[in-house]
């Protein structure tokens, strides 16, 4: 304006030039400052306490509807304002708005690489769920508790009556530890049942580790998930009408689990565990080659010939189950987009609480909070605004970054 004004320049020869160059753009009128525009009418020049204003009140005032920073500079620019840092200031207030952070759209990218779970041997690592609530079958039993082997993919499934801790247990005992041996890890959701202080000095007495899939994030335990999905088919594609009679149809379903072949293992749970395929009823309706050559002195050879096979058919099972994770792990990789979380920041947490009374009206996020500590690469623990640790641990994919106005 001094240079519009009473032609003033300033003492540095380059800045001098510079402030002519640019002059001829801007005009002063009744001494306010104008910018000429490209798209016609002239531009006011804003200071900085009149563009905060304007910002503020076109963005969420009475006739603002939160715009994005691209539309909100478009709708300033065509009401005649302007001001250098226009494009920066517009980007900074849209992104700490607290109103446009909590209602922002959820990403469905996920935030890091994938992170590979393979057992080395069997019947080392399972992972454990609960699906139901089913039809009351006889015995009052509306669940199911599911595990499955990491590296045979065996499962084991009971019906129960209810999701207690005791029934985690007794599961435990009586269908993992009894017929495979003392595991070293089981995968679990944080459910009451699998993290109370019973079931946890349970394990510690045997030395079994218990790890923990993030809330919610039932992927971190895939392998339960997708036992989960199998059996449910399985009963649905057995049951007619009668739905309470899904628990006397889960042995069956088992059954053609365990003897079906694994894309992942190239072999079927069973033959992974015992060294031999099942003799499935098919075949004694229609006798294959090997009953119709099955002789009582040679069987005994043949289980012996097949027990000193069995190590070499595992270690071929374990190196396509890598193989499929690492196929798998590139897919997963081309779809990442880095969301780096970092201890001491402040975050905004999945709503996954919604209130039935609001409806479609329930924010997407919640918060904020802080994040206390890094647990993995995509995991963290997080504290409220007051200080108050909140429990278990979160994925990061449910997370987003808070900037604070």
């Amino acid at each position: 304006m001094e240079y519009l004004q009473h032609d003033l320049l300033p003492t540095d020869p380059k800045e001098a030039m510079k402030l002519r160059r640019r002059a001829p753009r801007y005009l002063l009128i009744e001494g306010v400052l104008y910018k000429k525009s490209f798209m016609g009418p002239y531009l006011r020049c804003l200071g900085e306490e009149e563009a905060n204003f304007a910002i503020r009140e076109t963005h969420d005032g009475s006739c603002g509807m939160h715009a994005g920073p691209r539309s909100l500079e478009k709708i300033l620019l065509r009401q005649g304002y302007y001001w250098p840092t226009m494009r920066r200031d517009t980007r900074e207030y849209v992104k700490s708005c607290i109103k446009c952070q909590v209602a922002a759209q959820v990403p469905h990218a996920p935030p890091g690489p994938m992170q590979g779970n393979i057992s080395p041997w069997p019947f080392a690592q399972w992972g454990m769920d609960f699906l139901g609530p089913f039809p009351e079958a006889p015995g009052r039993k509306k669940w199911l508790i599911v595990a499955i082997d990491y590296f045979t993919k065996w499962v084991e499934a009971r019906a129960i009556t209810g999701l207690t801790a005791q029934q985690v247990e007794k599961f435990l005992w009586e269908n993992i530890i009894c017929r495979f041996s003392l595991p070293h890890t089981i995968i679990l959701d944080q459910g009451t049942q699998f993290t109370s202080e019973s079931l946890q000095t349970y394990c510690a007495r045997y030395g079994i580790l218990l790890r923990y899939a993030s809330v919610p994030y039932p992927q971190a335990n895939g392998q339960a998930e997708s036992a989960n999905k199998n059996i449910l088919w399985g009963l649905k594609t057995r049951l007619n009408e009668a739905k309470g009679k899904w628990a006397e149809e889960l042995s069956h379903v088992l059954w053609a689990h365990r003897t079906t072949y694994k894309t992942a293992t190239g072999e079927s749970p069973y033959a992974l565990t015992f060294g031999l395929d099942a003799v499935i009823p098919v075949e004694t309706e229609l006798s294959s080659y090997r009953i119709e050559t099955f002789h009582p002195n040679d069987n005994q050879q043949e289980l012996v010939h097949d027990l000193h096979l069995i190590e070499e058919r595992r270690e071929d099972a374990l190196l396509r189950m890598i193989a499929m994770k690492a196929r798998v792990a590139r897919y997963y990789n081309t779809k990442v987009k880095q969301r780096p979380i970092c201890e001491g920041e402040w975050v905004l947490r999945r709503n996954f609480y919604h209130k039935t009374s609001l409806g479609k009206f329930n924010p997407p996020w919640e918060g904020p909070y802080r994040v206390r500590k890094v647990v993995g690469p995509n995991t963290v623990k997080l504290s409220d605004a007051s200080g108050r640790n909140i429990p278990r641990t979160w994925n990061t994919m449910h997370l987003r970054r808070y900037f604070t106005p």
